[in-house]
């Protein structure tokens, strides 16, 4: 963003060298937990991380898109029964309680990326506490960095701080759009769903992500989701992918 800036001034990049631009990287072992790996990209603000040895030598680098992508596969790839089951005391806090807090909005219409998320900020149902405004500059802020489309016509949508202002509990806003979109998804897949992510944790975050993964991939939830289909019949039948 920095080396952004500067080569709009005029003849700057004259009298520039690499070296102006250094800053501290963060980074990570290559036998980091992949929690490990995002908590440091949330801590941080940055989406992709250096991977280094012991030796300090260059491994690789590890993007946040990277990671979704493998919790994706993974909640894919689980058999039946291996779920994480949602007990009602933690209703609240699990990926049912998130959407019936954030709501469903359907039948949005943009142009672009930021218009279609402009679009359901100002449809959402959000407590009176939000900064609204706030929260639609976060989610902007977050798609600039990279896209956040997941891929099968899906977008995730968030925020990088938690502690965010006017929201003590985790939400989860569906948006079914009217017609499918590109937001530049790493499988190029045109996206018809928007799940935008608002989370108190780190630890949350993570969780709505896997619970997200098996649900929205559902083969059900997906059909219901194209019929747009009223809440609590999607509800039952998200909850049925995380018991089964």
């Amino acid at each position: 963003r920095q080396l952004r800036r500067t080569l709009g001034e005029r003849g700057a990049e004259d009298y520039l060298i690499a070296k102006d631009f250094q800053a501290p990287t963060p980074t990570v072992r290559p036998d980091a937990t992949l929690y490990v790996a995002i908590s440091q990209m949330m801590a941080t603000g940055y989406d992709e991380l250096v991977v280094v040895t012991e030796e300090d030598e260059l491994a690789g680098f590890i993007s946040r898109r990277e990671i979704v992508t493998a919790y994706y596969a993974r909640m894919l790839a689980r058999t039946p029964g291996m779920a994480d089951e949602a007990k009602p005391a933690e209703k609240e806090w699990s990926l049912l309680g998130a959407i019936e807090r954030g709501g469903i909005v359907q039948g949005v219409e943009a142009s672009t990326v930021e218009a279609t998320i402009r679009a359901i900020m100002a449809q959402a149902d959000l407590p009176a506490a939000c900064e609204r405004e706030d929260l639609l500059r976060r989610l902007l802020e977050r798609e600039a960095l990279g896209s956040t489309g997941v891929g099968n016509g899906v977008a995730l949508p968030h925020a990088h701080e938690e502690n965010l202002p006017g929201i003590d509990k985790p939400r989860v806003i569906v948006a079914q759009l009217k017609s499918p979109m590109d937001w530049d998804a790493y499988d190029g897949r045109p996206v018809d769903t928007v799940c935008i992510l608002f989370c108190d944790s780190a630890e949350t975050h993570l969780k709505l992500l896997s619970q997200l993964a098996r649900g929205l991939m559902d083969p059900t939830v997906r059909r219901l989701l194209r019929q747009r289909a009223a809440q609590p019949k999607l509800l039952r039948a998200i909850e049925a992918t995380l018991v089964s």
